[in-house]
């Protein structure tokens, strides 16, 4: 609930955007942040390997970022992500201006 509620503007102002059925971006482009949700759907343990433009999340392509809790690298504007997922898991990936 701590999370939630740090995160809440995310939920409940910023802009939605799906980039599949496993991955929901919410984002507040006045923060130059975005917070990802990412859903494992199987019975098995997996490694989401995700790669998105930040103009897919609703965010400006010059925009150098900091992602917390996931492996990570950006070329540009284009963001390739790993990030370890328990059986029917979730998780969440912060994506923030640096």
């Amino acid at each position: 609930m701590k999370q939630y509620m740090r995160l809440k503007r995310f939920y409940t102002q910023g802009n939605f955007y799906g980039l599949d059925e496993t991955i929901h971006a919410h984002t507040l482009l006045e923060e130059k942040a975005s917070v990802l949700n990412i859903f494992n759907l199987t019975n098995e343990p997996e490694t989401k390997e995700i790669r998105f433009d930040l103009s897919e999340i609703g965010l400006p392509g010059d925009l150098k970022v900091l992602i917390t809790k996931a492996r990570y690298s950006q070329e540009g504007s284009s963001i390739y992500l790993e990030i370890p997922l328990l059986p029917l898991g979730t998780d969440l990936v912060e994506v923030r201006a640096v």
